[in-house]
């Protein structure tokens, strides 16, 4: 039985900008991660990282476009939604995602919060395990072994009036 490693990111991330000082503040507009199931496609807003082809799928375990399993997922996200589902064997090969955000006041601090877990696949190939890889305004975040649905959340200072977020494998 083949083996395949993912990470998934949420569909809906809660109050992916706010300013940390004050949290009342309404959130700024970004790009959600999630929408319809598809195959080799990214959430609107965003791009595939380096030529890449993530999808998005359902949380009940099912694969809709042929051939995999997905297990140990936890249940619904988040969000509720559909989740991006991203896969690699790093470091050959390594899904992802990019968006830009702008609209930032540098003077301002500002948290940014996702969800995320790590299941397996069969059917699928043979891929390896990879830590995920987020990178935020130029500096480098990597998190393993989330068996749940787990919440990661950080503050910043931002660099400028926009800023990069990738998700990678």
């Amino acid at each position: 039985m083949d083996a395949m490693t993912f990470r998934i990111i949420i569909s809906a991330i809660i109050c992916l900008f706010m300013t940390a000082s004050m949290l009342s503040q309404d959130c700024l507009d970004y790009p959600e991660i999630g929408g319809l199931e598809c195959g080799a496609c990214v959430p609107e807003g965003w791009e595939a990282f380096s030529g890449t082809t993530p999808d998005i799928v359902p949380t009940d375990g099912s694969y809709p476009f042929g051939g995999c399993n997905l297990n140990d997922i936890s249940g619904d996200s988040a969000g509720g939604g559909n989740v991006i589902l991203l896969a690699g064997a790093p470091p050959a090969y390594q899904e992802g995602i990019t968006t830009t955000v702008s609209g930032l006041d540098p003077s301002f601090e500002y948290g940014f919060g996702f969800y995320w877990e790590q299941i397996t696949a069969d059917g699928c190939g043979d891929w390896a395990s990879g830590n995920l890889i987020v990178e935020v305004d130029g500096e480098t975040y990597t998190y393993d072994d989330a068996e749940s649905w787990e919440f990661i959340e950080f503050c910043f200072f931002p660099s400028g009036e926009s800023i990069d977020i990738t998700f990678m494998i």
